[in-house]
C-alpha cells in the first residue's frame, strides 16, 4: 500500500468499529505488513474486515488472510486471461496485460515464446507454476512493460523499429489503456466484442 491517506481513513473507521483508538506501533505493524500490496488490494481487504472482522485482536491476522485469498483469486483469472492469449493471439504477436504481475510471472517461467511453445500435456503444470509465482511476483513493485513477441523479437534482432505495437490483453475499461496496442476484451465479454 502506498496511500498513507486512504490508509488513515482506515485505521480511523477500525478504531470506530472497535471502540478503540489504533496505537501507534500497530498502525505502523498494519502499514509495513501492507506495503507489498497494491492500494486497489488493501482497499478491498480492509473494506472487507471492516464489514466481517468481529475482533480488534484480529485484525491483521485476518487483514492478511483476506489478502492472500484474493491473491489466489487473482492468480486465477490472471492465468485465464493468459491462457486466452497464448490460444488466440499466440506467441508470435507482442501482447501487454492490464495486469503488469502477468508479465513478471511470464518471463519467470521462460518468456513470452516459450510459453508459446508449451504442449498441451504440460500445459495444466504451467498453470500450477503461474498460480504459485503470481503471489510472489505481486510482492514486486517493478514489472515488463509488455511480453515481446517472435515478430517483434526478429525485428529487433535485424535492426528494425523496436516500436512494438502490443495486443492488449484484459484492458475493460478504456481508460486504463496503454501504449498503443488495440484492446482485446476476453472476460465479461458483451454483445459486439472479442
Amino acid at each position: 500500500m502506498q496511500n498513507e491517506k486512504v490508509f488513515k481513513e482506515f485505521m480511523t473507521l477500525i478504531g470506530e468499529k472497535y471502540g478503540v483508538e489504533v496505537s501507534k506501533s500497530m498502525a505502523r505493524l498494519i502499514w509495513q505488513s501492507l506495503k507489498p500490496y497494491r492500494d486497489d488490494e488493501c482497499k478491498e481487504a480492509l473494506g472487507d474486515v471492516l464489514l466481517h472482522g468481529r475482533f480488534y485482536k484480529d485484525l491483521l491476522p485476518d487483514l492478511m488472510d483476506t489478502l492472500e485469498t484474493s491473491q489466489g483469486d487473482r492468480a486465477v483469472e490472471a492465468w485465464l486471461e493468459v491462457d486466452f492469449a497464448v490460444k488466440r493471439i499466440g506467441n508470435w504477436r507482442s501482447v501487454q496485460f492490464s495486469d503488469p504481475v502477468i508479465h513478471s510471472c511470464v518471463e519467470a517461467m521462460g518468456g513470452w515464446e516459450a510459453l508459446g511453445r508449451v504442449t498441451n500435456d504440460e500445459w495444466k503444470w504451467k498453470r500450477k507454476e503461474f498460480e504459485n509465482l503470481y503471489p510472489i511476483m505481486a510482492k514486486r513493485r517493478t514489472h515488463p512493460e509488455m511480453l515481446i513477441g517472435i515478430i517483434d523479437q526478429e525485428n529487433i534482432a535485424r535492426g528494425f523499429s523496436s516500436n512494438a505495437k502490443p495486443m492488449q490483453v484484459g484492458y475493460h475499461d478504456e481508460r486504463k489503456r496503454l501504449g498503443q496496442g488495440r484492446p482485446l476484451a476476453l472476460v465479461g465479454k458483451r454483445k459486439g466484442e472479442l
